[in-house]
């Protein structure tokens, strides 16, 4: 399965090719070429971070990469990009306009003045972000001319020296031969730059023998000088012409970084002014994005989004308020659900229309909504799985989100155990891509225990998974089954804790309440090994019932633990001495491990790539 959209993936690929990151010819570390989110999270982490930081800031990353200046921006400044696409990416809207066209007013209308913004701010830390002063030239000489003339000057520019008359003919020549169309891979220019070097210094030298005289070393560095900023100069100008073959709006680029620039400076309350506060603010609270940051996205986004045709059909979008209706807000009542017969045909009504294909997403969604409403919840879980696809690819906003919710929740109380060797990565993938952004601070369960540990479910496939099953009762219990008896509704996931349950069963529990009882004593021999390794929880990685006991607070903060169902777990788990004893029986060895040289960390932030571990 293959989804198509823009993810904050993509746009770190973007980035990566536009300062030609790569190594060249090893597809391996590309991060296209990584099906599952966390192997392009793995790879941007272990690598590509680095590479982007050290390109951006080369000589405050070498120096002090931790706590910089330059690692505060660009760490700042990645965290910001990535809130503010998620918080776009999630907005719906409905649209027969083509979705690429509607990225395409993304860009213009939304990315290009945040890239202005940052380009504003940077100006402000020159000494650790210098490309970025050759950039402000760049863009100020775009004001005038197409980006490959302004291009063609900044580079010209640097070495219209008379130090550079060895090797400046060279130069002229392969500047004047760039582009609009193509970029020059970095190792291009690296070869015209040795090639200059050696014959700047072969007529130093030369230059030398003929005046019987030395050359110093300042002499010389002051010759070769230029060629050190032409680099960093070719390189940031490589990154903008990219751009622009992109989306064509380098012009535009320029214009919006003038008057940002100028307003940023002025210290209005500006975009750029709020993406700083962003950065400083989240050295502080962990929020990558403050609320005026948001309000102002979002005027972009409005501004992005007007003008493309909408839904002129009335009963569709009173089909559509139904939908998100079930799906997020009950506030607002919908009358369509007293008349089911008249929804069903509208519904069928929209998918054999060829005209309104754009509808399909939404109606196959609401059509699995109105099954698992009526339990039919098998039917419900082929229909979006033979159309899951279609919805992510063909729509814009979160009705991917909530499609690939329901069908992973529906996978699960169905039939959990197939879920297995990322079977259902193409919908962590469309939930990460298009969720709304959120920020979810939480005690890990290692504290209260005294363990160092890492949460088993910090893991973003895990997180995925937990926070779909919640959202998916959710829905059930709120919207689909709404019930005020006692009866847990059928559509609701409810057996998580069944494995745990029966494991602990197998327990003298009225035991490990006895302080004074060995406990290697209490492990019942029925307790092999095999049943140590288990896999309890079959679509949560790693939840051995060592691990499930260990990270009880933060599982049943998503998983629903019954007290009727499961009372041994839900009486036991919540007492930490016996959770403690539980742990050391189970696994003296882990729990040795895991209590070894405790200290108090910070308290865990669980995010949206966040969903970036770093």
């Amino acid at each position: 399965m293959s989804i198509k959209t823009i993810s904050y993936a993509d746009l770190l690929e973007h980035v990566i090719w536009a300062f030609d990151l790569y190594e060249p010819y090893n597809r391996n570390e590309r991060l296209k070429e990584k099906r599952s989110f966390g192997g392009k999270q793995d790879l941007y982490v272990d690598q590509l971070k680095s590479r982007i930081r050290g390109e951006l800031c080369p000589y405050d990353h070498v120096s002090n990469p931790s706590t910089t200046d330059g690692e505060i921006l660009i760490n700042g400044l990645l965290d910001f990009s990535e809130a503010a696409v998620s918080f776009v990416l999630s907005k719906p809207l409905i649209t027969p306009m083509g979705k690429d066209l509607v990225y395409n007013k993304y860009a213009e209308y939304i990315l290009t003045p945040i890239l202005a913004s940052y380009i504003a701010i940077a100006q402000e830390f020159l000494d650790v972000v210098p490309s970025m002063f050759y950039l402000d030239k760049l863009l100020i000489t775009a004001q005038n001319d197409d980006i490959v003339s302004a291009v063609k000057k900044t580079l010209s520019k640097i070495i219209d020296r008379p130090e550079c008359k060895f090797y400046r003919d060279d130069l002229i020549e392969f500047i004047q031969g760039i582009r609009a169309d193509r970029t020059q891979l970095r190792v291009t220019i690296l070869q015209k730059i040795n090639i200059a070097k050696e014959t700047c210094n072969a007529f130093l030298d030369d230059e030398s023998k003929r005046k019987n005289k030395n050359i110093n070393n300042h002499h010389r560095a002051k010759h070769l000088q230029p060629l050190i900023e032409l680099q960093k100069a070719y390189s940031i100008c490589n990154a903008i012409l990219y751009f622009n073959m992109k989306t064509g709006l380098a012009s535009h680029l320029a214009r919006q970084y003038r008057q940002y620039k100028l307003a940023f400076f002025m210290k209005n309350t500006t975009l750029a002014a709020e993406i700083a506060r962003s950065i400083q603010t989240k050295r502080i609270t962990g929020t990558p994005i403050t609320p005026q940051a948001r309000w102002s996205i979002e005027k972009l986004w409005k501004i992005a989004s007007s003008n493309t045709p909408r839904i002129l059909d009335e009963p569709f979008n009173k089909a559509i308020e139904t939908l998100y209706y079930l799906l997020i807000d009950s506030s607002q009542p919908t009358d369509q659900l007293k008349d089911l017969p008249a929804l069903w045909k509208l519904i069928d009504e929209v998918l054999i229309s060829k005209e309104n294909s754009y509808l399909h997403p939404y109606a196959i969604t609401l059509k699995s909504v109105l099954l698992i409403q009526g339990c039919d919840l098998q039917e419900a879980k082929e229909l979006l799985a033979k159309n899951i696809e279609m919805i992510a690819n063909d729509s814009i906003g979160n009705i991917a989100y909530y499609a690939s919710v329901l069908l992973i929740g529906l996978k699960i109380k169905t039939n959990p155990k197939q879920i297995k060797n990322g079977s259902i990565n193409p919908q962590i993938q469309a939930i990460i891509n298009t969720q709304p952004l959120y920020i979810q601070m939480f005690l890990a369960d290692g504290v209260r225990l005294g363990m160092n540990v890492e949460s088993i479910i910090s893991d973003h496939y895990s997180h995925t998974i937990l926070r779909s099953i919640k959202t998916y009762n959710k829905i059930i219990y709120e919207r689909l089954a709404p019930t005020d008896s006692e009866l847990e509704p059928e559509q609701a996931i409810t057996d998580a804790w069944d494995g745990i349950e029966c494991a602990l069963q197998k327990f003298d529990i009225s035991s490990f309440e006895n302080p004074q009882e060995d406990s290697n004593s209490i492990i019942p021999n029925t307790l092999s090994e095999a049943d140590r390794k288990a896999i309890l929880i079959t679509y949560l990685p790693k939840s051995t019932l060592y691990n499930c006991i260990r990270e009880f607070d933060g599982i049943s903060s998503y998983l629903e633990l019954s007290p009727d169902r499961h009372p041994i777990a839900y009486n036991t788990l919540h007492v930490l001495e016996l959770r403690k004893r539980l742990l050391k029986t189970i696994d003296p060895v882990q729990y040795e491990l895991d209590t070894k040289d405790f200290t108090i960390p910070n308290v865990a932030t669980v995010a949206n790539i966040s969903n970036r571990s770093d």
